[in-house]
């Protein structure tokens, strides 16, 4: 799998954020993933950065994959929103790079995220 780490000319959208053991996108994101898929409509140059994440609790290889499955499902809805798949690519971090404490339930929630980055070429 391949790994950006350079984010110079990324524009961040934000993060989109999952249940425990959860991969589907809930209803309360579509506003946002569709004016995403809008943006990337209105820059046809584009491509869109889906970065898996994960919290700590449970199999670090169990996250690994589901980080990696929760960011498909956002390609997956943006898809179905008329973004094309060679638009898109897809990285898991699993638990490495948390963004909030994970000592509490509030940070190991939102540490189950997808961060969504814009490169306009």
């Amino acid at each position: 799998i391949p790994v950006i780490m350079d984010k110079s000319g990324l524009t961040t959208i934000g993060d989109i954020n999952f249940g425990m053991n959860q991969s589907y996108v809930q209803s309360r994101f579509y506003m946002v993933l569709n004016e995403t898929a809008n943006l990337l409509k209105s820059l046809p140059n584009s491509k869109i950065l889906l970065e898996g994440h994960a919290d700590i609790t449970g199999d670090e290889e169990y996250n690994q994959k589901l980080a990696y499955i929760r960011a498909n499902s956002i390609k997956t809805y943006l898809i179905s929103r008329g973004i094309d798949e060679s638009r898109i690519e897809v990285v898991s971090f699993g638990e490495t790079k948390p963004k909030f404490l994970s000592n509490t339930s509030t940070g190991r929630a939102l540490n189950r995220r997808v961060e969504i980055y814009i490169q306009d070429k």
